[in-house]
């Protein structure tokens, strides 16, 4: 049986093909996992359930902000900007360092208060097998 050339270049596409999508499955489930407890956190801000929202925080943002100061620092932004009226996510990238991966999210977001629309990064890691706040920067 005789072997194209075309037929080569098929099996080497298809191989190509098959080992980009091994590398490439595992980001966009992390991506899709990522975005359910940035929707928790931020729809529990929105209704002022902070302690729902402060379950999304992991123990590095836990102990560097005490539950009863998460709570003033959302109150204060209301009081200055009015309700917050909604959430919308932004940018996501998601990476992973080393083997087995450590896996880190950022996502860019907007919070829109009555009187000001405020940009904020949350920056996200896996405890155990969870995604879990590791930090929040006001931009």
């Amino acid at each position: 049986m005789k072997v194209t050339t075309r037929n080569n270049l098929l099996v080497g596409a298809a191989a190509i093909g098959a080992s980009v999508l091994m590398v490439l499955f595992p980001f966009a489930v992390m991506i899709r996992s990522l975005e359910r407890p940035f929707d928790q956190f931020s729809g529990a801000i929105v209704h002022h359930r902070y302690d729902e929202a402060y379950k999304q925080c992991g123990s590095v943002y836990r102990q560097a902000m005490s539950y009863d100061q998460f709570v003033q620092y959302y109150s204060s932004l209301e009081k200055q900007f009015g309700p917050l009226k909604s959430y919308k996510r932004g940018g996501l990238e998601v990476t992973a360092r080393s083997f087995p991966p450590l896996w880190r999210g950022v996502m860019d977001a907007e919070f829109v208060y009555e009187k000001k629309t405020l940009g904020f990064e949350f920056v996200f890691h896996k405890e155990g097998d969870r995604w879990v706040i590791f930090r929040v920067e006001e931009l």
